[in-house]
């Protein structure tokens, strides 16, 4: 999703507002003036800096202090300072109860802390406030998408969508959704038409390039990779992406070059780990390959398994790893450390056993949702929901490689 777009389009919101707030004066009264326009137009520290001493005056009230702190609040978010901005958001509310963007904007803010539910309290209420604001919808359709509900997610973005056909943020969230599902078409799809009103959005090109790739459309997954890595040379993720692509299509010295270039900007990546490991070997160099395919599993345990959902087998030429290097929970008997003493087997009860099959039979449909949108709150989520099932491990590794 364009998440960022939309955080643009609520700041420019935002900005109109304080620049119509504010009016001409002389002496301390212009200064102030300056200071809430500064606080409108610039970005970062200058900005807060002006909403903070625009603030300060006590001259703004009701809905023009509203505006000043969602502004700063918005400029600490894109800072990483999610603490403070809820702050800001919950003065702006404060001061006018019924600002719907500023409702939006806190629901944006507790998404990225991973508090899925008071997110979408906050974008339901925008929807409340004003039933045809798409951006409150497009969040609320993120936050439950995040939650591993589907199907209220996808209501949510088709109403986005029927509201402004032009929601980049809502087209990419659907788009994402159909792949997930394995219909690849829609996918495809949505994420052309997103592209069309935003044609510099390179993780969206890289998105549609990996719907190409799924379908089995490698030479036009090839082109979309190009276009993002053309736009960001330092998205890692195409580059790695670009390789698999190149390792279908027997171009193996190209995706050698791709896997290099993807490990130079994320040493510790997996998936191009492992690329470059069955590249290497297809090459011939069976100690390098060996290398990269320990280097990654010691990453993401699942590696492998992920390159054959690409339709990239890896083959069985790695001795497994110590019983000690398997977390007990995926340890097999084949991989597991004989028991001192025999063991008496205590099979689960039927409705234990029942109950948690259940469970687990969404957590794949939520694992490829939180890989798309890749956030250390959605990864805390799926492991929160599905702690018994089988994309825990790697939701751990996610969150452990996130925080270093």
């Amino acid at each position: 999703m364009n998440a960022s777009r939309s955080v643009r389009a609520i700041a420019q919101a935002i900005a109109v507002g304080i620049v119509f707030a504010v009016g001409a004066g002389a002496g301390p009264a212009a200064a102030a003036t300056n200071d809430a326009l500064t606080c409108a137009r610039a970005s970062g520290e200058t900005a807060i800096a002006a909403c903070t001493r625009s603030i300060a005056t006590g001259q703004a009230k009701g809905r023009s202090l509203a505006v000043l702190h969602v502004k700063r609040g918005i400029e600490h978010g894109r800072l990483g300072r999610h603490d403070r901005a809820v702050a800001d958001y919950d003065a702006a509310l404060g001061a006018d109860a019924r600002f719907a963007l500023a409702h939006i904007a806190r629901g944006r803010a507790h998404a990225a802390q991973g508090d899925n539910d008071r997110a979408i309290a906050d974008f339901g209420k925008s929807i409340e406030i004003e039933p045809k604001l798409a951006s409150a919808y497009a969040g609320r359709a993120a936050a439950r998408r995040a939650m591993g509900a589907a199907a209220e997610a996808m209501a949510d973005y088709d109403r986005a969508i029927r509201l402004d056909p032009r929601s980049v943020a809502a087209l990419m969230g659907r788009a994402a959704m159909h792949r997930a599902r394995g219909d690849h078409q829609r996918a495809v799809a949505d994420y052309t038409q997103g592209l069309k009103h935003n044609p510099r959005y390179a993780m969206g090109f890289n998105a549609r390039g990996n719907a190409y790739r799924d379908k089995g459309d490698n030479r036009r997954a090839l082109v979309d990779y190009n276009k993002a890595i053309s736009l960001d040379p330092r998205l890692a993720f195409a580059y790695s992406n670009r390789g698999v692509a190149y390792l279908k299509l027997g171009e193996i010295d190209r995706a050698l070059a791709d896997f290099d270039a993807a490990l130079r900007l994320q040493p510790k990546d997996a998936h191009p780990l492992h690329g470059r490991g069955l590249a290497r070997l297809r090459k011939g160099n069976r100690a390098g390959a060996e290398a990269d395919f320990a280097a990654a599993k010691r990453l993401r345990l699942d590696i492998a398994q992920a390159y054959a959902v690409y339709g990239v087998a890896t083959p069985t030429m790695v001795a497994a790893p110590a019983a000690a290097a398997v977390p007990a929970a995926i340890a097999t008997p084949a991989t597991a450390a004989a028991p001192a003493q025999p063991q008496k087997f205590q099979p689960a009860s039927a409705p234990a056993a029942a109950a948690a099959a259940a469970v687990c039979a969404h957590a794949e449909t939520h694992w490829k949702s939180a890989e798309e949108i890749k956030t250390m709150a959605v990864y805390q989520d799926h492991l929160a929901r599905f702690p018994d099932c089988a994309f825990s491990v790697l939701a751990k590794a996610r969150i452990e490689a996130m925080r270093k």
